[in-house]
């Protein structure tokens, strides 16, 4: 729900500023692997930290917050997610969505292409907006990540979103942001 995400979005900042904190004041050795298991550190922290106020607050159980965290280093850009959040890399005049996208709604339409149920099936379906995967405060069931870093091109601009644009048609995203460039 609103009011889990509003709970859970400054918790989730937090963990993930904690362990930037680490990285920043700490000898690490910058590897490839580096920036992930960062990353992979700060989304098991924020789900141990929301697992501490949801034992708190059993009106908070079964809500699940998504979550997106990104870092650029020397080897290109690393990410972890789970829900619904959007990381889209516009390119060349071409908005591409780079993490996958967990909501009930996407894995329809996916079985809607697959031929498994029906276009209006997947369309109707009341629990589209329902999440696979997010910060609840258990076990995270799924969780994107880049096998290695994801190069970054002079020109490239990272979006990085919650809820909601995704309502927007990608062709609508990738023209303001065309026009964004413009100015």
């Amino acid at each position: 729900g609103r009011a889990f995400g509003e709970l859970g979005e400054p918790i989730a900042r937090s963990a993930v500023h904690q362990i930037a904190w680490r990285f920043q004041n700490e000898d690490f050795v910058l590897e490839p692997s580096t920036s992930q298991k960062l990353l992979d550190a700060a989304i098991t922290r924020c789900g141990s930290d929301i697992r501490h106020v949801v034992s708190t607050d059993p009106r908070l159980s079964n809500r699940c917050c998504p979550a997106l965290a990104v870092a650029l280093d020397g080897f290109g850009m690393h990410w972890v997610s789970a829900g619904d959040c959007a990381l889209l890399l516009y390119r060349d005049r071409r908005l591409h969505r780079l993490n996958d996208n967990h909501s009930m709604g996407a894995w329809l339409d996916r079985q809607a292409e697959a031929g498994q149920i029906s276009w209006a099936e997947a369309r109707s379906a009341r629990n589209r907006q329902a999440q696979r995967s997010g910060i609840t405060g258990g076990d995270i069931p799924i969780i994107a990540r880049p096998s290695e870093a994801f190069p970054i091109q002079a020109g490239d601009w990272i979006l990085l979103a919650t809820q909601g644009l995704e309502s927007l048609p990608g062709d609508e995203i990738a023209t303001c942001m065309q026009r964004s460039v413009a100015e």
